[in-house]
């Protein structure tokens, strides 16, 4: 467990992420869905599945976690 909040050791290990992340684990508690001048917050415990394939990938694009999906 403690190897998963190395950088190193987790790029070792094959995954791909990111130059800039510096610190890991990456903890996601919610985030803000803005279409338009529309927006909504969302409790990632609360996620709605509809659409959530392109949510989560969209989540993980724009946290430098994309490369390793």
């Amino acid at each position: 467990i403690a190897a998963t909040t190395s950088v190193q050791m987790v790029r070792d290990r094959g995954h791909r992420f990111a130059e800039e992340i510096e610190n890991l684990p990456i903890i996601l508690g919610g985030y803000e869905e803005v279409q338009g001048k529309k927006s909504e917050s969302i409790d990632i415990e609360m996620f709605n599945l509809k659409g959530g394939t392109r949510k989560v990938t969209a989540i993980f694009e724009a946290l430098g976690l994309g490369d390793d999906l």
